[in-house]
């Protein structure tokens, strides 16, 4: 056995040991190595070498390596290193650019590279056979999957579409635009077809839209009737005039307060199934008559008398007018006296009928009532009804009763005829008690010409009677009967 020494000037001696006695001092010196001597057969056996030590060189045995644990293992006797799992850290990793992604753009396997988003609003896609950043396509859009929360705001009345010319994005699309991608002239009727929706053409000025009934389309027809007519503008009609064929299917406003006058109809001949209109203005204070041509009726009549806020729509057979539509205001008007009125014993007594109760015609420039003379006018031709009304009392304060049992009369008298006669169109009599308050009530329905009037005439056949003055029991009316 020898073992090999070193000074601390780098001196190295050997020493060898036989039986166990050393062959020189080594003192102060250290084992390098220890080597053995030859066995029995001559073989030099070599110890196990200490390997702390700073001069130990030399390559060590794969199959005397240890196993490597932490990070990085290796098993006993190996020299194949393995990296456990998740032992690499963000910090182990290389540097890489700004704004980019560690991975491999390219459709191969290979190594891995940058990836770089270059704008706001990329995001990392396939876009054909390269992975990169850009905007999405629409192959990166499922069907369906953009709802309508996120498409962008629309102002209020609008559809999203595109009205500019060519493809392009879509653009928010008023009602009139949409419409007119349909029809866009001027006086264009939308109407739905038999697979679509279409325009109907302008028409002529004057047609009117008519329908041909369910599943056909509308079109626009010649106007035959006033109805259809009721869209041209209104004549205006101040005075004496004589409409002609231009005048069917218009309506006329008749205003005027200098005068009456007569608007003259056009021929009946050749215009059947025409129609002509007439409106009388609020503000006309006159009557207007409407007269037929030469000797053709209005409703059997040559002539109708019309006045303020009247209508009326004529329709012509051909022959004759017949009137189809519109107003008429009965004229009506009652009058009292506004004193109470002594009254000679036997003699006939017009009653002083001075205060209007209540008159229509009052704004005519001769209305019904003439409280200067204490008659009621009628002012066009017609049926009236006529009603002739007084109260009695035996003293001029209207509450005493008669003195004595008297006859008493009352009438209505037609155009100042005395009465007692001829005169009376109504006529009522009662025999009063001594202490009664009579009354009497004449009544008379019939034709009236314009310009005929009425009065209210009463008889006593006693002295000391008056006529009470109150509306409720004394007073004349006449009232206007439509027939027309």
């Amino acid at each position: 056995m020898g073992d090999v020494y070193t000074n601390a000037a780098g001196t190295t001696r050997a020493s060898f040991r036989v039986g166990g006695k050393g062959l020189f001092d080594a003192s102060g010196l250290s084992v390098v190595r220890t080597y053995a001597l030859p066995d029995a057969d001559g073989t030099l056996l070599l110890s196990p070498v200490d390997l702390s030590g700073v001069d130990a060189t030399g390559t060590l045995a794969a199959a005397r390596f240890p196993a490597l644990a932490g990070d990085v293992t290796t098993t006993a006797g190996s020299l194949t290193t393995a990296i456990g799992a998740n032992k690499v850290t963000d910090a182990m990793l290389r540097t890489s650019g700004a704004l980019s992604v560690v991975g491999r753009s390219a459709n191969s396997t290979g190594d891995v590279a940058d990836i770089s988003a270059s704008s706001d609003g990329q995001v990392l896609r396939r876009s054909g056979t390269t992975l990169g950043f850009g905007t999405v396509a629409t192959a990166g859009i499922a069907d369906a999957a953009v709802t309508l929360a996120k498409m962008a705001n629309l102002a209020t009345q609008r559809v999203a579409g595109r009205n500019s010319g060519g493809s392009g994005v879509p653009e928010a699309v008023t009602a009139t635009q949409l419409l007119d991608w349909v029809a866009a002239t001027h006086g264009n009727v939308l109407y739905r077809g038999t697979s679509a929706w279409a325009g109907l053409a302008v028409g002529t000025a004057g047609q009117v839209l008519a329908t041909n009934g369910a599943a056909a389309n509308p079109m626009w027809i010649d106007r035959a009737d006033m109805l259809a007519a009721l869209f041209n503008t209104a004549v205006s009609v101040t005075g004496a005039t004589t409409l002609t064929g231009t005048a069917f299917g218009k309506m006329h406003v008749c205003t005027g307060t200098s005068a009456d006058y007569t608007v003259g109809l056009p021929a009946v001949s050749g215009n059947a199934g025409k129609f002509i209109g007439f409106v009388m203005g609020s503000g006309l204070t006159r009557l207007v008559t409407l007269d037929g041509n030469a000797s053709e009726t209005i409703d059997g009549s040559l002539t109708r008398v019309m006045w303020a806020r009247e209508v009326a729509v004529l329709y012509c057979d051909g022959s004759a007018w017949v009137k189809v539509g519109g107003k008429t205001i009965p004229m009506v008007a009652r009058t009292y006296p506004s004193a109470v009125l002594g009254l000679t014993s036997s003699t006939y007594t017009t009653v002083q009928n001075n205060t209007v109760d209540f008159d229509n015609t009052s704004g005519l420039a001769s209305p019904m009532a003439s409280t200067g003379d204490y008659k009621v006018f009628a002012r066009r031709a017609g049926k009236y009804r006529a009603v002739a009304q007084a109260f009695y009392a035996g003293n001029s304060s209207i509450n005493g009763g008669f003195a004595s049992a008297a006859r008493v009369l009352g009438t209505v008298t037609y155009n100042g005829v005395a009465a007692g006669g001829a005169g009376e169109i109504a006529h009522t009599e009662t025999s009063a008690a001594s202490g009664a308050f009579p009354s009497t009530l004449a009544e008379r329905t019939q034709t009236f010409a314009a310009g005929d009037y009425v009065a209210n005439v009463v008889w006593v056949g006693i002295a000391s009677v008056w006529v009470g003055n109150t509306a409720v029991y004394t007073g004349l009316s006449l009232t206007e009967i439509p027939e027309w």
